[in-house]
């Protein structure tokens, strides 16, 4: 049976938003979703009704809050320029605020008890129990350390000069602490911590900044360009490649291709990084080792790794431009000395510059890169080619991604994931929805089942949530059923609730008395 109750909240807008009085209705019913096999008990859940399509969820662990944006659809195609973001306590059941949002020009966000609301370059913290602004800044947050109570974010001005002034935010207060020119022309890559206290920004070139006082070093170079065709043609980095490969990209910009840069590989005291022209060497405070160019006009997305006294690259042959992958200079590996940077080797892979590499995998002395008809293995000791394997894409559509571990097939009684299946073999996925088994040595393939697939979406407490459709089923270590929900992937965990979004309803399931009797 369920119990529906209403909660009825009035909320009164902040002035620097509207004056008027407003009110919020959620609707919240109980119900039970799914079955603890050990206990053969049900599971409950709340489904709380919201008035409008729930477009975002973010959850604050620190003050174990959600805080919500909605966002309605127009003819069922367009977003709503229009919508309302929410604080709710979930523990408590209570909504704290809500605010009118317009998301060409306004959003909120929330960082270990901190909630801000930006709007036209300004950002507000806002109080977490009225949402009142607290203090007001002329500058948008694009980083927030909690530990340090610091907020970084661009400073408002029309003065060309200081477009790229980056401010250090007291986040108790907000005054500036401190202030720093870093580029932003081509967006920030990446963040990562170097101590407890500095940070390495990634944002045409390399920057280390001390939190406390904004002090730091700077290696400048070009980590993307602009799209003066202003082209969007490309493969969009769709949600599916995500789940199935366990990776995902954010979209930034509309007319400036990005992500022209490696990852940061951090060893002992030095950095090693690769942009569009170069890949480099640095100490952590900040001395260039040595520095060596990449072939001319193949720069691009790349990914670097270390292999004994060498280092070596993986250039992609494309960028980032909105949310599709472009091509740009020309795919190749190479090889280059730890000790001063001397080109080892480089090895041209794909078959004219528009066959850039869609996937990729390093295995011990070796790679195997995907592109859309044909997989190739390559030495990294040589740089020499040792097998090409091609494929008729005409019914198995063109190939798009290896499969990451997080995807699981029904094994009799137990689920395992789809690569521990076929250690000795690599599987991708093809645009038609095929799945291939490849051998290792490419010396053939095979097509596999691939309409029982499942995809988890969280380990907590031992045990992992598998989901298909609209059935999710937890396992344990063994990877045996231990409990199943009739729910597809959840969106969030918090102090043992998953959350599962559903449109206009956000369902709440409590796992407590789950993971306390199928742990032990």
């Amino acid at each position: 049976m369920c119990i529906t109750r209403n909660i009825f909240i009035v909320f009164l807008l902040s002035a620097f938003t509207a004056s008027a009085q407003s009110d919020v209705i959620i609707s919240s019913t109980s119900k039970d979703v799914g079955v603890n096999f050990i206990t053969q008990k049900a599971i409950k859940a709340t489904e709380y009704n919201f008035p409008e399509r729930i477009d975002d969820i973010t959850v604050d662990s620190l003050r174990q809050t959600l805080l919500l944006t909605l966002r309605g659809i127009r003819n069922e195609k367009w977003l709503d320029n229009r919508g309302m973001g929410m604080l709710y306590d979930p523990i408590g059941k209570q909504l704290k605020w809500s605010k009118k949002l317009s998301f060409q020009t306004q959003s909120l966000a929330q960082y270990g008890g901190i909630t801000i609301y930006s709007s036209a370059g300004k950002s507000y913290c806002l109080d977490n129990e009225s949402g009142a602004p607290l203090w007001e800044i002329k500058s948008s947050l694009i980083f927030v350390d909690t530990k340090q109570n610091i907020g970084l974010g661009y400073k408002l001005s029309t003065k060309p000069k200081e477009l790229n002034t980056v401010q250090g935010i007291d986040l108790s207060s907000g005054m500036v602490k401190w202030e720093r020119t870093i580029g932003r022309e081509y967006g920030w890559n990446d963040v990562l911590y170097l101590n407890d206290s500095s940070i390495l920004v990634v944002a045409a070139g390399l920057h280390s900044i001390n939190l406390k006082t904004g002090k730091g070093w700077d290696y400048s170079t070009i980590t993307g360009e602009f799209d003066h065709t202003a082209s969007a043609a490309g493969t969009v980095l769709g949600v599916a490649a995500g789940l199935l490969t366990g990776t995902y990209s954010v979209a930034t910009g509309h007319n400036v291709i990005r992500d022209l840069v490696s990852n940061v590989l951090i060893e002992k005291e030095d950095i090693y990084f690769a942009s569009k022209q170069t890949i480099t060497k640095i100490s952590k405070d900040g001395k260039l080792q040595w520095r060596t160019t990449l072939p001319e006009g193949s720069g691009s997305k790349s990914v670097i790794f270390k292999q004994g006294s060498s280092i070596g690259i993986i250039n992609l042959g494309y960028g980032i431009i909105g949310n599709r992958r472009v091509s740009i200079g020309a795919p190749f590996i190479a090889s280059y000395s730890t000790e001063n940077g001397t080109e080892l080797f480089v090895t041209p892979v794909g078959e004219g510059q528009k066959k850039y590499i869609k996937s990729y995998k390093q295995l011990n002395d070796h790679v195997i890169l995907l592109f859309n008809d044909h997989v190739s293995r390559y030495s990294m000791k040589t740089g020499l080619i040792l097998k090409k394997l091609a494929f008729d894409t005409k019914d198995l559509g063109e190939l798009e991604y290896f499969i990451g571990n997080q995807v699981f097939v029904p094994q009799g009684d137990e689920f395992k994931s789809l690569v521990e299946t076929a250690p000795d073999k690599t599987i991708l996925f093809t645009k038609n929805g095929k799945l291939i088994a490849v051998d290792g040595d490419l010396g053939g393939s095979s097509e596999i089942d691939g309409k029982d697939l499942y995809i988890r979406y969280l380990r907590e407490n031992g045990l992992s949530f598998i989901a298909k459709d609209r059935k999710t089923f937890v396992l344990d270590g063994q990877g045996k059923k231990v409990g199943e929900l009739d729910l597809g992937r959840g969106s969030l965990f918090l102090q043992q609730r998953i959350y599962f979004l559903e449109r206009s309803r956000l369902i709440e399931v409590d796992l407590a008395d789950f993971l306390s009797r199928t742990t032990h």
